[in-house]
């Protein structure tokens, strides 16, 4: 049986995974931009592993999948175009695709959010579906980082300080600490 939750609390939690996502979103950005370009295609020697662009590009990207699990219009198994080789038109293509799952969450409604859809054999609100994003952008972005540790790049602070890159959290960063 799936969670029931209400409509004003679906837009709450909606309002949260924005922000959240706005946040993981730019993470991935810093990561991707610490790609060497001569690297983008590069992957471990194991047989199950992306290339890096591919890697960076569906972590971006499998949000607007979620979208369509919600809107009913999934299609199962479909393999996603290769990503750009090249960094530039790498980094508009995760914005773009950012920048479609954030709107396409802000049009659903308040009841649309509170909705249920059937999932791999399970019913779950449809916000909880959206929310999963986040959760998958997160492990794509520590494989990430990994990747860029194996090929002999500097791995960006993201949740805390990395190797190569001390952190500040953005409100000691902006009082000056």
């Amino acid at each position: 049986m799936a969670t029931v939750i209400t409509p004003d609390r679906a837009e709450r939690r909606r309002g949260d995974l924005l922000e959240q996502i706005q946040n993981e979103d730019q993470l991935l950005l810093k990561l991707v931009r610490a790609l060497p370009e001569d690297k983008l295609t590069w992957k471990p020697d194991a047989p199950k592993c992306w290339q890096a662009n591919d890697l960076a590009l569906h972590a971006a990207a499998v949000g607007n999948w979620f979208t369509t699990v919600v809107d009913g219009a999934v299609e199962p198994g479909k393999e996603p175009p290769p990503a750009p080789t090249d960094k530039t038109e790498l980094l508009t293509a995760i914005e773009h695709s950012q920048n479609q799952f954030q709107q396409r969450v802000a049009e659903f409604s308040p009841e649309e959010l509170a909705g249920t859809t059937e999932f791999f054999g399970n019913t779950f609100p449809n916000i909880t579906i959206l929310s999963w994003h986040r959760d998958h952008m997160i492990h794509h972005k520590g494989q990430l980082a990994l990747y860029l540790r194996l090929m002999g790049a500097k791995v960006p602070s993201t949740y805390g300080p990395s190797g190569d890159e001390d952190y500040a959290p953005a409100e000691a960063a902006e009082a000056g600490a």
